[in-house]
């Protein structure tokens, strides 16, 4: 499976994901993984620029040089306290990994069967027209099992 194209929007303020795709196309639905995320080693977002975020309220916000902003979240608590996260984000349009550096962390089976789904439908749509010049049998030997791991958390 190619790499996966992930991009972070909102990298000054609160990040959220957006939809992605693989680098062959193929779409992947993000909203399902906005639940709870993906799973990295701490030590390959460093390694691609990735910095823990820089913890204060949000009134210091601007006090942050404009080259630091990307690495601010607010915090002022009892209300708002993210610091049981330890978040890294990498400042980037695009981040690119693949299954052998990432986790998918989802909530339940139900969440891994839409996104089996979505991946099984693209590769029907890749099949159909790969079938105008391949039998099924050859085609069969193209088809990938789902490559990532998954970590369920919740119910």
């Amino acid at each position: 499976m190619p790499p996966s194209r992930l991009g972070l929007e909102g990298c000054g303020r609160p990040a959220h994901w957006r939809r992605g795709s693989t680098t062959d196309g193929s779409e992947i639905k993000l909203e399902v993984l906005a639940v709870r995320g993906v799973l990295f080693q701490k030590q390959w977002i460093f390694d691609q620029g990735g910095r823990p975020v820089i913890y204060q309220p949000g009134a210091e916000y601007d006090l942050l040089p404009d080259e630091l902003k990307w690495r601010h979240v607010c915090y002022e608590p009892p209300a708002v306290d993210f610091t049981w996260e330890r978040e890294c984000r990498v400042h980037c349009a695009e981040l690119c990994f693949d299954p052998g550096v990432a986790c998918l962390v989802l909530p339940s089976e139900d969440y891994l069967g839409a996104l089996i789904a979505d991946r099984d439908e693209y590769q029907d749509a890749k099949w159909y027209q790969y079938s105008e010049v391949f039998d099924q049998e050859e085609l069969m030997q193209y088809r990938e099992d789902f490559p990532w791991r998954i970590i369920y958390v919740g119910g």
